[in-house]
Order: structure tokens, then sequence, then C-alpha cells
């Protein structure tokens, strides 16, 4: 069995988001490194099989960069909303 897979509600603490409940309904896919989950509409959960792989991977780090390039993109995209608004006179 993938230890991945949770099998019973656990309660788990999220960086930045405090602590939540992960249901095994909450699961969406299972993959080579771990497993995937959804606990609520803006949350995705991995559980890693092997967290000694993260951790030699540096997914903490990646992740960390994936979350700046995230905010950034949504940023621009936000600007570049609000000067097609101005030009078209909307607000």
């Amino acid at each position: 069995m993938n230890n991945a897979i949770i099998t019973k509600n656990q309660e788990i603490t999220l960086e930045n988001k405090g602590v939540i409940i992960l249901k095994p309904s909450d699961h969406l896919a299972t993959g080579g490194e771990g497993s995937v989950y959804k606990p609520s509409g803006n949350t995705i959960v991995k559980i890693y099989s092997d967290p000694n792989k993260m951790q030699k991977d540096g997914m903490a780090a990646k992740v960390g960069l994936l979350k700046t390039l995230i905010i950034n993109s949504l940023l621009h995209q936000k600007v570049w909303f609000i000067k097609i608004k101005c030009q078209l006179g909307i607000i």
C-alpha cells in the first residue's frame, strides 16, 4: 500500500493556512511520488510517499519559487486587465 494514501480523516498543518482536516474523500490522484488531495476549493495538498526524496530534491524551495511565479503572473494579469478597462473607459 502507498503510505501517501490516507484512509481516515487526518489533521494537518499547512504553512500560512493553519490546520485543516484531510479526508479520504478529498483524494484526487496517486502517482509515483505521492498522492494529491483537494480539501477545499482553493487548496491542493500533495503527500509524498518518500519525504526524504522530497527533501533531497529541494521541493520546498521549488514550491516557494512556483508560488512567487504564480503571484507575479496574477499581479501582471490584474494590471493588464485594469489597463484594458481604462483604455475602454470602463473604469
